[in-house]
């Protein structure tokens, strides 16, 4: 019941991922029959050739989508939750296996980090049900039995094909398989050296190496000629570490940047503490395997729970989240497993008096009783303080700009549009095929480099903006106006733009001289990147003309029509009651008392009312 509850809670939320609608959208055209082959959501490169990666993942998306909305999103996570739990249960030998032991550690994952509302959902949750797998191989691989070793290898092949046609980081798998078959190869090949046999696992025998070889070859090849991501699904898990063009991720997606250990600590605590745990306990039970010499009295060498492989495991996953943020989540799987792996076998007292799993004929005891569920609702509680919205299901206001959408609808705002690129995902779900992007996330199955950077720079350089503009001819922007981030500011101060419709989430600016008729619902006296500035400004310049101080206020009021728990419009409301004088400050307290309700800690309603003696 906890475990439920765990893959339930962790599965609720907003949706906000941007990646999340594109792959919605090409899942929905996939499933209608239209031809994928060439781009049709953007203008920027319609008609090019574009790569499928996830083509799987999206139908599945898509098709729960249709049916069952933003619960279907749940039901996915909560699923993928649910394999995260079970898999580090598998991963235990079987005399050790309990689900407490599961419950902490894929309830601890769960807490760490947040499942996401994409494909890459699917890569999260095969990948330690993969290293489950593995262990299971490993614990079996002196059998020469060809049926035991498809019993062992089959499902590791099953799941990798799988994965693969899931989703692209998939290529993680297809090198843990190649790393299992040449670490295998070596443990068979030191069998005569009882020192550092210890060291390296369990006996492997030779049909195992060759059925290890097999299962890395053949999923490779099913991933290389079968199916559709081919071997550009292959190239792309690691394309950001290219130099030049090629590398220009690293300078503008924060997925690809690269840690150092400080960062590393500082960024993801809870995986350095996990990784800085499991460092100890590998390298533990690696010294007593290398130094230890007498046996137990049956002659037989106690089987270490962590040993050369795990600490392969380690080093690997350590290096490659150092090397770019997008493997933290691996590191935290990994170094998870090797802790269940240390507790269910280390720690045989914490197992057999309080937890009842490794010694089934010992009572758990009044302890081990409570351990259960206490644990259980610790958990939950850790897990729902720390969702940003926890028992909500739909679209994030914050992130989807669907006040946005509507206007261009309204508005008959269609053809091309210059948005910015956290947009792209969402126009093409909600606007296509009325609208096509100028740029979105596929920039690793469509968009060249140079392009990219083109892009993601012109949301800052307007000098570049100008030069696209005379390229393509675009006539209006969707930008983002998140509060700490916006894009196209510099056409709030553009003659030339416009800005039509603002929102806490999404600004719409349109050239004036091609778009007329919208010129009476633009902001013409505030400035949309700055609000409660020129709102100081305009009242102070111009407080004795009620003409423009109405029309000030219209325009407030017009933004919080869209967004009435944004502080940003909120702020400068109070700004304008307060400046218009005693006789509306009635007025200009009912937004302090809004304002406290909303974010009594923020600092900038801290700030406003320290500026206004309040």
């Amino acid at each position: 019941m906890v475990g439920l509850l765990l893959a339930l809670l962790s599965g609720s939320g907003l949706t906000g991922d941007p990646d999340l609608f594109w792959h919605l959208q090409i899942g929905r055209q996939w499933l209608s029959g239209a031809d994928l082959t060439t781009d049709v959501f953007s203008y920027t490169f319609a008609g090019a050739k574009v790569g499928h990666m996830d083509l799987l993942a999206e139908v599945i998306l898509y098709a729960g989508f249709s049916r069952l909305g933003y619960a279907w999103l749940l039901l996915l996570k909560a699923l993928c939750a649910g394999t995260i739990l079970i898999a580090y249960t598998l991963a235990l030998p079987p005399k050790q296996r309990h689900p407490m032991l599961g419950l902490l550690s894929g309830g601890g994952i769960l807490c760490i980090e947040l499942l996401v509302e994409r494909p890459n959902l699917f890569s999260m949750a095969l990948m330690p049900l993969q290293l489950a797998l593995i262990e299971r191989a490993r614990r079996g691989a002196a059998t020469t039995s060809p049926a035991a070793l498809a019993r062992l290898f089959g499902p590791l092949l099953v799941l990798q094909v799988g994965w693969a046609a899931l989703h692209r980081a998939s290529m993680f798998g297809h090198l843990l398989l190649g790393l299992l078959a040449l670490y295998l190869l070596c443990v068979h090949a030191t069998a005569r050296q009882p020192r550092l046999s210890r060291a390296l696992g369990p006996h492997a025998s030779r049909s195992a190496t060759v059925a290890a070889a097999l299962t890395a070859a053949v999923a490779l090849f099913v991933q290389r000629f079968v199916l559709p991501g081919g071997a550009a699904a292959l190239r792309t898990a690691f394309a950001y570490r290219a130099g030049g063009e090629a590398g220009w991720q690293r300078r503008y997606i924060s997925e690809f940047l690269r840690l150092g250990p400080r960062e590393l600590v500082s960024a993801f605590p809870a995986t350095a503490a996990l990784a800085a745990l499991a460092l100890v306990l590998v390298a533990y039970h690696l010294i007593r395997s290398l130094v230890r010499t007498n046996v137990e009295a049956d002659g037989d060498e106690p089987e270490r729970p962590l040993d050369a492989w795990h600490a392969g495991l380690l080093v690997m996953t350590l290096g490659l989240s150092l090397d770019s943020v997008r493997w933290v989540p691996y590191l935290t799987r990994v170094a998870m497993l090797l802790g269940v792996l240390s507790l269910g076998a280390g720690l045989p007292w914490l197992g057999a008096r309080m937890i009842g799993g490794a010694r089934p004929h010992r009572p758990a005891g009044w302890l081990g009783s409570l351990l259960g569920p206490l644990s259980g609702v610790i958990l939950l509680l850790i897990l729902y303080l720390r969702h940003p919205s926890p028992l909500m299901l739909g679209p994030d206001p914050e992130r989807v700009p669907l006040g946005a959408f509507a206007f261009a609808k309204q508005n008959r705002l269609r053809g091309s549009v210059v948005n910015a690129f956290e947009l792209g995902g969402y126009t093409i779900f909600y606007l296509w095929p009325d609208v096509r992007v100028m740029v979105d996330g596929r920039n690793d199955t469509l968009y060249p480099p140079s392009f990219m950077m083109r892009a993601l720079d012109s949301d800052r350089d307007p000098r570049l903006f100008a030069q696209m503009r005379k390229e393509d001819g675009v006539t209006w922007v969707l930008a983002v106006n998140r509060p700490n981030y916006q894009s196209h500011a510099y056409l709030a101060h553009d003659p030339a733009w416009a800005a039509v419709y603002w929102s806490d989430t999404a600004i719409i600016y349109v050239e004036r001289r091609h778009h007329p008729l919208l010129m009476a619902q633009s902001f013409q006296l505030l400035d949309p990147s700055a609000v409660d500035r020129s709102v100081v400004d305009r009242l102070q310049r111009q407080g004795g003309d009620e003409r423009l101080v109405a029309q000030v206020g219209d325009e407030l009021l017009r933004m919080l029509q869209e967004s009435p728990e944004s502080l940003r419009a909120n702020v400068a409301l109070l700004l304008f009651y307060h400046l218009r004088g005693p006789a509306h400050w009635a007025e200009r307290d009912r937004v302090r008392d809004r304002l406290l309700q909303l974010a009594p800690d923020h600092p900038a309603v801290r700030e406003v009312l320290r500026r206004l003696g309040r």
